[in-house]
């Protein structure tokens, strides 16, 4: 009897699991001479002159598949030499962080990703997730303030930043000038689009400002042009699309043809796109939410071209004539790989209020780059608005222990109403007794196995220091 209980409590959890979407990796999944062969192709792309940089988003949860991954994210960027990575939002799991000396920057930045050899070396770019607005986002600003992680940088809830190509072996020395070419990276704070009431319409209103200015001049003179962003603008993942974004975004994107916009909020690997053929000038999206946390995508989207529920990242090489996106898992498995082409309808200038971005003809483009020779130095700067924001702590209590015993309490039901032995015949057969107390502990014991299913392993008094102004400088 107790053998069928223990069996009945194992598929209640394995049941309850696959309901909520988690997924473990699958150790056998894992081919070490294909996953080799797409990491050469990808590393044969990046020893010409390039951009190379590793995406992950939802990632700050301290478990196991989070480590896994950062595992495999260090063998990708020691052999891509890649350059930077993005940091997607929802850096701190489930309320994200009280102060910038709060100890889950230790145990959930730090200890994971900072232990390993090359990653510690690299700069990390973030954006804010909705999670971390439960606690306190301004903290995270702080950090970068204080210099207390080296690698973390978070200036402001929206900023751009400028790289240039350079020649694989020497990170941080420029393509010679007939082969350089810019990636202009433009991040913003979904949050306070999609929760206005958190935030004055002020704050979206220059955020919007923010962003176009920056496209306008990215459009002019930069090669690529990707935005980073933690919600969605489409997704096949519970979330889905995010209306607003499409709404008042989108327009923006396509406007200043904007080749990448990335992404997390949905925990899960996806390419979507509207055409399929990577030589058609098209905007890319990538969601790489599945940095710690994996669920199945819940629906299938018109525009999605591969999605994957298994934990990992991206991985991103830009060449002057093309980008190649990578999705891998947290075994290493590069489990999908697109290139699409430069586009052909930029540089472009909006020539009057309201008009479209017009193509512009080489001498137009010749006279913008020496007029400003200096792309980051030409984009927009950008203040921190005031932010007052702090959720009571009986707000961030229920957020994150609320889960917790949700989940107890469906795994309760759920084991108690297998085979038979439901609760109800239970105390009908036995009556009352010591035996509740057996089936409580047995219950219990059976609810501990399932909370944390183990993967197996496959001008103003806000602006920022002058540390933080010195990393924008070109590089």
């Amino acid at each position: 009897m107790r053998a069928n209980r223990l069996l009945y409590a194992v598929v209640s959890c394995l049941v309850l699991d696959v309901c909520l979407g988690y997924w473990p990796f699958d150790k056998n999944l894992f081919d070490e001479e294909t996953a080799g062969r797409k990491l050469q192709e990808l590393n044969a792309k990046a020893k010409e002159a390039s951009v190379r940089f590793l995406g992950l988003g939802d990632w700050g949860a301290a478990n196991v598949r989070q480590k896994t991954v950062a595992e495999r994210m260090n063998v990708w960027a020691e052999k891509l030499d890649a350059q930077f990575v993005l940091g997607l939002g929802d850096n701190f799991y489930e309320t994200g962080v009280m102060s910038a000396e709060d100890s889950q920057w230790t145990d959930t930045f730090e200890k994971v990703y900072n232990e390993q050899e090359t990653l510690k070396k690299l700069d990390w770019w973030n954006v804010l997730g909705n999670h971390d607005w439960y606690g306190n986002a301004t903290a995270q600003f702080r950090r970068d303030d204080l210099n207390l992680t080296a690698n973390w940088i978070l200036p402001n809830l929206w900023y751009n930043k400028v790289f240039y190509s350079t020649d694989k072996g020497v990170s941080g020395t420029q393509s010679s000038e007939a082969d350089k070419f810019s990636v202009a990276l433009v991040f913003t704070d979904s949050y306070i689009w999609d929760e206005p009431g958190y935030h004055p319409k002020s704050h979206v209103q220059l955020q919007l400002e923010f962003i176009e200015a920056s496209l306008s001049m990215a459009a002019r003179l930069a090669d690529w042009i990707v935005v980073v962003g933690h919600y969605p603008m489409y997704s096949s993942g519970a979330h889905g699309d995010t209306q607003v974004l499409k709404a008042e975004l989108l327009p923006l994107l396509q406007k200043y043809k904007v080749d990448m916009y990335t992404y997390g909020h949905d925990h899960h690997l996806e390419l979507l796109r509207e055409n399929i053929d990577g030589d058609v000038n098209d905007i890319t999206y990538v969601l790489s939410g599945a940095g710690a946390k994996n669920k199945v995508p819940w629906h299938d989207h018109r525009l999605s071209r591969f999605k994957s529920h298994r934990a990992g990242f991206t991985a991103h090489v830009f060449t002057r004539d093309g980008a190649t996106t990578q999705f891998v898992d947290g075994n290493g498995q590069v489990l999908h790989s697109f290139t699409q082409a430069k586009r052909t309808d930029r540089p472009c200038k909006v020539k009057e209020e309201g008009g479209e971005c017009v193509l512009m003809t080489p001498d137009e483009v010749a006279q913008e780059k020496a007029k400003y020779p200096d792309l980051q130095a030409a984009m927009p700067t950008w203040k921190r608005p005031d932010i007052v924001y702090q959720p009571s702590a009986v707000f961030r209590w229920l957020l994150k222990h609320g889960v917790e015993f949700a989940l107890i309490i469906v795994a309760f039901i759920l084991i108690c109403g297998f085979g038979g032995w439901g609760v109800h015949k239970f105390v009908l057969s036995r009556g009352p007794g010591p035996n509740h107390t057996l089936v409580s502990q047995s219950s219990q014991s059976s609810v501990g196995t399932q909370s944390d299913p183990a993967p197996l392993l496959g001008g103003d008094a806000h602006t920022h220091t002058q540390h933080s102004l010195s990393r924008f400088s070109s590089v």
